[in-house]
Formats: C-alpha cells, sequence, structure tokens
C-alpha cells in the first residue's frame, strides 16, 4: 500500500478498507491491520472512516427512506410538471443524488463518540469475549465482530457480525441488536447462535425469544429449539436437534446425515482449506460423524474409511478427493 495518509473520505471510497471494516475478506484485514500500525497519526481518520462504513452497512429504517425517497423525487419531478421519460444518464445522476443523501441520513444518525471494539478470529481458531454488559459472546473461526466498547442505559446494545458467533445475552431492559448483512436480530435476552456466511444466514434459538428482521421487510419470531435459515432469498423455519444448533462452542464438529458438500463448505470455511473434488458422486452422500474442532483432518480420514475413497494432501491447506 503505497499511499501514507488518507482522508475520511477517501478510506469510506476504498472497497478494500470496506472489506476490512466489515471483516469480510482475511488478506484485507491482515493488510489494513498493518498499515493502522504502522501509522498511528492516522488513527482518529480511520476511527471516524469505520464508523461511517459500519453504520452504512447497517439497514436504515423505513421511515427514514421513506423521507428521502419522497424528497428526492419532488427534486426530480416538481407537482407542477408532467413527468418525462428519464434517460440511462439521468437515471446515474438520480443514483449519484440519492447515494449521498442516504450517506448523510446515515452519518447524521451515527454517535460520534463511541468508540468501537473490534474481535477477530483467523482460520481454525474461536474466541471467547465478555461484553461490558455482561454479554458473553464465543467467536468461531473466521469471524468478526465489532461493538461499541460500552453502551449507556439508554441506548439499544448493537453489535455488527461476519461469520458465526454465539451469544448468550443477559436481560437488562434494553434491546440487544446484531447486525447482519442479510438482517437484524433483536433480543432482550436469550441464548443464541447466529452464522453469517456466503449467501446463508442462520439463526438458532438455545433459550429465550428473538425476532429476527431479515432482510428489513419481514420479521420471524423464534422459539427455543427452532432455526431460521434464509438462503439465495428463501426463508424456512423448522425445529432442529438441540446438539446440532451450535455444538462448534463446546470444541466439536458434528454432522448428522450431512451432505458431503456440506462438510467441505464448513471445513473450508472455517479452516481456509481448498478441497478439488474430481469425484462428483461423493458430494451428495452423507455422513454421521463427530470429531474434535482442533482436530478436523479426522472427518476426512471418516470420509476415506466410509466410502473407501482416495484423499490426497497436495499442499499445506489443499486436498483432492479422488
Amino acid at each position: 500500500m503505497n499511499q501514507n495518509q488518507f482522508t475520511v473520505e477517501e478510506l469510506c471510497a476504498n472497497e478494500s478498507f470496506q472489506t476490512y471494516c466489515l471483516g469480510t475478506d482475511k488478506a484485507a484485514i491482515e493488510q489494513w491491520t498493518k498499515w493502522i500500525a504502522a501509522h498511528p497519526e492516522q488513527s482518529d481518520t480511520i476511527n471516524a472512516a469505520e464508523r461511517m462504513v459500519l453504520q452504512l452497512s447497517a439497514p436504515i429504517p423505513k421511515e427514514e427512506l421513506q423521507i428521502a425517497f419522497q424528497d428526492l423525487s419532488q427534486q426530480i419531478t416538481p407537482p407542477s410538471k408532467q413527468p418525462k421519460r428519464i434517460f440511462r444518464r439521468q437515471w446515474l445522476a438520480i443514483a449519484a443524488t440519492l447515494t449521498l443523501l442516504l450517506a448523510a441520513i446515515a452519518w447524521w444518525m451515527m454517535p460520534q463518540d463511541i468508540p468501537l471494539q473490534v474481535y477477530t478470529t483467523d482460520f481454525g481458531k474461536t474466541q471467547s469475549i465478555e461484553l461490558t454488559d455482561g454479554t458473553s459472546v464465543k467467536l468461531n473461526a473466521n469471524s468478526s465482530l465489532k461493538t461499541a466498547e460500552s453502551w449507556k442505559k439508554t441506548q439499544d446494545r448493537e453489535v455488527w457480525l461476519t461469520g458465526e458467533a454465539f451469544f448468550d445475552v443477559p436481560q437488562n431492559g434494553q434491546k440487544f441488536i446484531v447486525h447482519t448483512s442479510k438482517g437484524d436480530i433483536q433480543v432482550l435476552g436469550t441464548s443464541f447462535n447466529v452464522q453469517d456466511r456466503s449467501e446463508q444466514l442462520k439463526v438458532a434459538l438455545i433459550e429465550g425469544k428473538v425476532a429476527v428482521d431479515v432482510l428489513n421487510e419481514k420479521r420471524i419470531e423464534l422459539a427455543p429449539g427452532e432455526v431460521l435459515s434464509l438462503e439465495n432469498g428463501s426463508i424456512q423455519k423448522e425445529n432442529a436437534d438441540v446438539e446440532l444448533l451450535a455444538p462448534w462452542r463446546t470444541g466439536k464438529l458434528v454432522f448428522k446425515n450431512t451432505k458431503v458438500a456440506q462438510v467441505i463448505d464448513r471445513l473450508e470455511e472455517l479452516y481456509n482449506w481448498q478441497i478439488k473434488v474430481e469425484n462428483q458422486s461423493i458430494l451428495d452422500r452423507k455422513i454421521k460423524a463427530t470429531v474434535p474442532q482442533e482436530k478436523p483432518e479426522l472427518l476426512l480420514e471418516a470420509l476415506r474409511e466410509i466410502y473407501e475413497i482416495n484423499i490426497v494432501k497436495t499442499g499445506e491447506l489443499t486436498f483432492e478427493i479422488r
């Protein structure tokens, strides 16, 4: 990274910095972590830009959006004139205006004086976190959690999650909101697991009660033992085996009648493995296995023995199933 000085605006417009803030790119996290450590004079600018990126990534209330659209539409088509055909160049200008308008609303709504705390985990590692309100969080591998360092009694408790985490939230009268890229989870006091990876959002409730705002359009309430899954726009709610709700928090990888394709996805998410499958017929087969989370290679051993297939380690983190 050649540039030594940035403005808040430049950072917010930088795609690599955005993925660092949202915790969605391991390389960007490593790159910006090193750069920030080498440029302490930019800490205030970094903090301000990070707060803006996080706020802009959170859903804006529908009421605010309606007001913004109404104001914008009045500027585009005055009431005294008949609507005219709008060409592509005009649409680009409208889109740019709307982006700036919504950004201004989000910036105005964002607390300016709240320092943020960022937690990240590497592949294959988990982290236990105690928040200032007494909430216990266990952050799974390849995940990121951003939160205010503390909350006032009049504030909602808000955190931003990328990846997977298990929350045990004490009830104190304040809302606890978990923001993800696909929806928000609101609780008062409960234990639940949130997984926001790739195209899927999965919320599993252990005890208490949660409400999930999916895509800022639909609110779905869960009862203990229920799991909500959102994938490719499809929403599903079902009862689940309690043992399968969040086994990773006890250091286990548990699969019960799980397709091999899903097992491979899980291993790649958590351990940064790359698994090439030449024998595609194996992907739809199912496996039942429980192994320690620190020994994921035992799953490959189980696959090899059960289906008598050849699994070759081709690199430090690469495998081939033949």
